[in-house]
């Protein structure tokens, strides 16, 4: 179950996943890209593709483990 994300040090709305959300980091680290659905897909992929060409993203670190562990961000150096 989430935590109430508004109520979170460094939340952030524009986050897919929170910082702090017992529930959101443990989904990074799950692989659980299969939870979202296709609009935070589809922006957790294009993170993923800006953070890959060096760009600043605002992503939290749950979204980038994720972005990480699935080898993501290298597909689009």
């Amino acid at each position: 179950m989430h935590d109430y994300h508004p109520g979170l040090e460094g939340y952030d709305e524009e986050h897919v996943w929170q910082d702090g959300c017992e529930e959101c980091e443990d989904r990074g680290k799950r692989l659980a890209f299969w939870t979202l659905d296709e609009g935070n897909s589809r922006k957790m992929l294009e993170r993923a593709k800006r953070w890959g060409k060096g760009e600043t993203v605002n992503m939290s670190r749950c979204e980038r483990q994720l972005i990480q562990i699935l080898g993501w961000s290298q597909r689009y150096q």
